[in-house]
């Protein structure tokens, strides 16, 4: 994780790594959601993190995604 000083206050930056295929879906399996917060956004922008299920290891995107087994996902 990295913590990076912008105008508009403090983010952090993290990757995970994606469990499993996923094609158009808005809810992915995450190998961790270890410090993941809602309203992160994926680091392309493209969605934010609207839930996570830490017991599942699953994330909620606001919008539809496509993953494959092995993807590292950055927020």
């Amino acid at each position: 994780m990295q913590a990076v000083a912008s105008d508009k206050g403090w983010m952090f930056r993290t990757t995970t790594t994606v469990s499993g295929a996923h094609s158009s879906t808005a809810t992915i399996t995450l190998a961790s959601v270890e410090n993941l917060t809602t309203e992160m956004y994926l680091s392309d922008r493209s969605a934010y993190i609207q839930s996570i299920d830490t017991a599942t290891n699953t994330v909620t995107l606001s919008a539809t995604k496509s993953f494959s087994d092995g993807d590292s996902v950055a927020v």
